[in-house]
């Protein structure tokens, strides 16, 4: 059982985001997919020392969701991440993925919302490759929307 390792971590790193998204992952591997929605209440409501902590636990959560196949729940918490730490392109790279996924099903459905996830999708985008210009994701993203929907990012 995890249960003793669980009780030490939690004693001696309280706040620690990598030690509750490890409890977590525990929590869904013990009790099943099901039990997502406890996991993110446990990443939700840690309390975190720094910002860079705070964009951590928003990034676990964010991965989270995507694990549920929920891509808006997802892209909120990739958003609160980069407001937490406005300079992490890992985070960047996560919403703005997310954001061209929800993009390309809203388009695909003909839903007027696509246009919304597509504006932010391009703004991250950008974003990033201010950060880092040869990020060769953020570079397939470009390429991505251009060839998708038949715009410049």
């Amino acid at each position: 059982s995890a249960a003793p390792i669980n009780e030490r971590l939690d004693e001696e790193e309280p706040y620690n985001p990598e030690v509750m998204r490890a409890q977590g992952a525990l929590i869904i591997a013990r009790d099943g997919i099901q039990q997502t929605a406890k996991a993110l209440e446990l990443l939700t409501g840690t309390r975190v020392r720094t910002r860079r902590d705070r964009a951590q636990l928003h990034l676990f959560a964010g991965t989270f969701y995507l694990g549920i196949g929920d891509r808006a729940g997802a892209a909120e918490e990739f958003r609160r991440g980069v407001e937490a730490d406005s300079g992490n392109v890992l985070i960047m790279m996560k919403l703005a993925r997310t954001l061209y996924d929800l993009a390309v099903v809203a388009f695909r459905g003909s839903e007027a919302s696509y246009r919304a996830y597509l504006d932010e999708c391009r703004s991250v985008t950008r974003q990033i490759l201010r950060y880092d210009r040869d990020n060769e994701e953020g570079i397939a993203l470009i390429e991505a929307v251009a060839s998708v929907f038949k715009v410049d990012v």
